[in-house]
């Protein structure tokens, strides 16, 4: 109708403006309504095309995602990467995982193996000889006090080029995410923080750092060009010089991962020793600070389905390694009613709720999913004595008929204290490419930690089951994606069903 309309009246209205006497020119006033009535078709025509470029665009999403799922071989650093890297295929009951994705290329993975750590002799705590008393340490950083108001004055050496910008883009990240502040080495920063210590960052022959703060003079971060170019690696060195140390030394890391002594240097075994640590925060192995595909796989996972978190996320800090930096150095002390955040969300620099992906709202009450499917799930304690209850069946919209596509459909299943949520997959059927093994639309099972992604499942699945970790156990979240790659036929979802169980009966995930 637009088109009719501007065709047949911008002739029209040109033909009066040119000749207002001709018998075929308007009247003033009908000039007017021709004016509005055009000024109406081109919003309606500027709407109309912005409607079609957002579609457009989606649409070339979905072909994008898409693409990701078929190509024969990935690129390494594709920011699908970790994503790709959760996906398990079942064909005729055995769980397969992605062909042709090589995680061990990535430029950010082969950065760990420039990873050092430098040690002092009054760092050089190893874990210590049987029946020697050890005093007990922060995790960040052992004996080590804090940057004195959270500020780290910093000297960018001349012979660092082509990495400063990284570094600068991890100060950056630290400003908006937590309380640290670094600022420019000057006399009044040296005022503002009453001593003469400093950081500098330097091109040197690693991706290194020192860990903590230990008084006036040179406290160093080495970031070697090429080779240390990313702002992970800035951010990762950053953290050491803060005072955090690798998550895999934490001290309870013996329950979730094993050490391969064997795959490692004897000279580098300094950065994989056992440290008494506070834990404040569950482990995570998503933690920037996880050595993980790198550094000759010497960290082995327990649980081997959660590999995929090893391998760098896009979201650099991570929801925990966040929560690790404000809990360190109290960056909410200032917060005179901070709120009280529920599903795992904590309170930020800003006295604000930082939410699990998934949660949104003031307090992180609000679960995000579609309108007509998903919400939160209470598993009731009926009888205490009881060491199993009823069960609750969830299905995906119009099982067991095709799910539609282009659908995020989000479940939060709880539990009461002392119980494990129990999930058994009865039956799925979701689609994915038999030849690359990779999902088009899935189930993802997050039962380790709400703030990390969970395991991807598609295929055809008849009881698999998933426990919650030891870490969150009353608390799973399970999401169904046929948004991802829209496009694809959707298959018929999946019929799932929870109970609980006391803790301690079983808390195994094994593949």
């Amino acid at each position: 109708m637009w088109r009719a309309i501007l065709l047949t009246a911008i002739p029209l209205l040109l033909l009066g403006l040119i000749n207002p006497s001709s018998e075929n020119a308007y009247l003033s006033g009908e000039r007017r309504e021709l004016f509005k009535e055009i000024e109406r078709e081109l919003e309606r025509y500027d709407f109309f095309k912005r409607e079609n470029n957002e579609y457009e665009k989606k649409e070339d999403d979905n072909d994008e995602n898409a693409s990701v799922i078929d190509d024969e071989d990935v690129d390494p650093d594709d920011p699908d990467m970790q994503l790709l890297l959760s996906m398990g295929v079942v064909e005729n009951g055995v769980l397969k995982h992605p062909e042709g994705l090589h995680p061990e290329e990535s430029k950010r993975v082969k950065a760990e193996g420039l990873y050092r750590t430098i040690e002092t002799e009054e760092e050089k705590d190893k874990e210590g000889e049987p029946g020697r008393e050890k005093r007990k340490k922060r995790n960040f950083g052992p004996n080590w006090p804090n940057w004195p108001k959270g500020i780290v004055p910093f000297v960018i050496d001349s012979s660092l080029v082509a990495n400063r910008k990284y570094f600068l883009q991890a100060v950056e990240l630290f400003h908006n995410l937590t309380c640290i502040r670094w600022k420019p080495r000057s006399p009044e920063v040296e005022a503002e923080v009453g001593h003469k210590g400093y950081t500098l960052v330097r091109n040197r022959t690693s991706c290194s750092s020192g860990v903590g703060f230990s008084g006036d003079g040179e406290h160093i971060i080495n970031l070697m060009e090429p080779g240390c170019g990313s702002v992970g690696v800035a951010v990762h060195e950053m953290l050491h010089r803060i005072g955090q140390r690798h998550e895999h030394t934490r001290s309870d890391r013996d329950r979730y991962v094993q050490i391969r002594w064997d795959r490692i240097d004897q000279k580098n075994q300094y950065n994989y020793h056992r440290r008494l640590t506070y834990n404040r925060n569950p482990y995570d192995i998503g933690s920037i600070m996880q050595y993980g595909y790198g550094a000759g796989h010497a960290v082995e996972l327990r649980d081997k389905n959660l590999l995929f978190l090893v391998f760098p996320s896009n979201q650099l800090l991570s929801f925990y390694d966040i929560k690790d930096v404000l809990d360190q150095y109290d960056c909410t002390a200032h917060c005179k009613t901070p709120q009280r955040c529920q599903n795992e969300g904590y309170v930020n620099a800003e006295c604000k709720c930082t939410c699990p992906m998934g949660f949104t709202g003031t307090t992180c009450e609000t679960i995000i999913t579609d309108p007509d499917c998903g919400g939160f799930v209470q598993l009731q304690e009926t009888d205490p004595s009881l060491k199993r209850d009823k069960y609750i069946t969830v299905t995906s919209p119009n099982y067991p008929g095709p799910v539609g596509q282009g659908k995020i459909c989000r479940w939060a299943i709880k539990a009461p204290a002392g119980y494990i949520i129990k999930m058994t997959i009865d039956d799925l059927h979701m689609a994915y490419n038999p030849d690359t093994l990779r999902c088009y639309h899935w189930l993802e099972i997050q039962y380790n930690l709400p703030g990390q992604p969970g395991v991807r499942r598609c295929g055809d699945i008849v009881g698999e089951k998933f426990f919650t970790s030891v870490d969150s156990p009353t608390l799973m979240i399970v999401t169904m994606d046929t948004k991802f790659a829209g496009h694809k036929a959707s298959h018929k979802g999946f019929k799932l069903h929870f109970e609980k169980e006391r803790e301690g009966i079983h808390c195994s995930n094994a593949p």
